[in-house]
């Protein structure tokens, strides 16, 4: 298990135009990361201070192979992405048709950069059949783009009480639809909104679990903290991972957005050290007992 983090973690910054994506790559790379998350997310966003234009612009292609040379030059990579998130099952959602030509743009370009494991939102519809119908027919038409350039599906576990996919009843009934080309991607701090039991729903996913989006909160709000600064149990998750078999890294979805910039170097420091923390917790789980310890 390695430290990973979505790039998102760096790109934002309130009031500003986001840093590109070399300069995300090379300041993650500078905090110690060598995977990383891919956060096409903002291809869809209209403000100018969020919109991440890296996929939109004529010519993305090459901006693509240039940020995969400039990862391999400094011994980065990545290995999972987060495809933009939408109502794609709401008729009165905006630009349904330039959201879906994004969203499988980003399926090309995780391709193109490595990516093996790329996040998907499921319908958000609180009505199972309808939620199933809905997200089957979406994944039905990602995973035609996804097969043809190597990359998997992780349907993302969602955060209200209430929603379909916020649990591993739903989730495993899904994905088992699908085969290998569909995993799960289990969000922490959505599964600590969704007052589940994480020990028992990630037992139950078991290898189903493909990546993961590790961040924490207070049990009322999606603030994408830092493990530790919310409420959820790391040790009970660890553990649940490592019975689990889970084989991926541990893969933070955490803000900077609210930290001064003058305080990111250190703010991502934290961060992955704290990983290297949380990797130490799974290895001690995953370690057989010694003899007459047992």
């Amino acid at each position: 298990m390695q430290v990973s983090t979505n790039t998102g973690m760096h790109g934002a910054r309130p009031g500003k135009e986001r840093y590109s994506p070399m300069e995300t790559v090379s300041f993650l790379a500078d905090a110690g990361f060598r995977v990383l998350d891919f956060n096409f997310c903002a291809a869809i966003y209209t403000d100018p201070f969020t919109i991440d234009r890296t996929i939109v612009e004529p010519g993305w292609q090459h901006t693509i192979e240039a940020l995969r040379n400039e990862m391999e030059k400094r011994q980065v990579v990545a290995k999972y992405s987060h495809l933009p998130f939408y109502r794609f099952d709401e008729p009165e959602t905006a630009d349904l048709d330039f959201k879906l030509e994004m969203t499988l743009r980003a399926i090309e370009a995780s391709g193109m950069l490595g990516v093996q494991w790329a996040v998907v939102h499921p319908s958000r519809s609180k009505d199972p059949d309808t939620a199933e119908a809905n997200t089957v027919a979406y994944l039905e038409i990602l995973l035609e783009k996804a097969t043809k350039h190597g990359v998997g599906l992780a349907v993302e576990n969602m955060l209200s009480p209430d929603e379909t996919y916020n649990n591993a009843s739903a989730l495993c009934a899904l994905v088992d639809r699908f085969g290998e080309g569909v995993g799960v991607c289990w969000d922490t701090g959505h599964a600590n909104l969704s007052k589940i039991d994480h020990a028992a729903n990630i037992k139950q996913l078991g290898r189903r679990i493909k990546m993961l989006h590790v961040h924490d909160n207070g049990g009322i709000k999606d603030e994408h903290r830092p493990p530790f600064l919310g409420n959820i149990d790391w040790q009970e998750v660890m553990a649940a991972l490592a019975s689990a078999g889970f084989e991926g890294d541990l893969n933070f979805e955490v803000s900077a957005a609210p930290v001064p910039e003058s305080l990111r170097r250190s703010y991502a420091h934290y961060v992955y050290h704290t990983g290297v923390y949380l990797c130490g917790l799974f290895a001690e789980c995953t370690r057989p007992p010694r003899e007459g310890h047992a």
